[in-house]
């Protein structure tokens, strides 16, 4: 469980029973912060072989990046996520940390 509050990762305990539930083969996580979630996640897709998407204008150096619009890999991509989104291949699971504005 992650420390840091306000962090995604405070519901791990929540959340991982729904993912295995589901078994996703895509997840989307809007909103990377400083990557404490995007571990999390990542660590869960790798043995699964679901793919992790994180969109984020200013992503942690630590996590891996991808640069295309359509990512079938796990990583990063920089951008806000109203430019990004509707690039992405859908995903099974989105988690929106993100963007908090009405608008979106």
């Amino acid at each position: 469980m992650s420390g840091k509050v306000g962090s995604l990762g405070a519901f791990w305990p929540l959340l991982e029973p729904v993912l295995n539930a589901l078994a996703p083969r895509r997840v989307c996580e809007i909103g990377v912060e400083d990557g404490a979630f995007a571990a999390q996640l990542l660590a869960w897709c790798g043995p699964r072989g679901c793919a992790y998407a994180g969109v984020d204008p200013a992503p942690p150096r630590h996590l891996p990046q991808l640069s295309g619009p359509h990512v079938r890999a796990s990583g990063v991509i920089r951008g806000e996520s109203l430019e990004v989104l509707p690039r992405l291949e859908p995903c099974d699971a989105y988690f929106i940390d993100g963007d908090h504005n009405y608008y979106t």
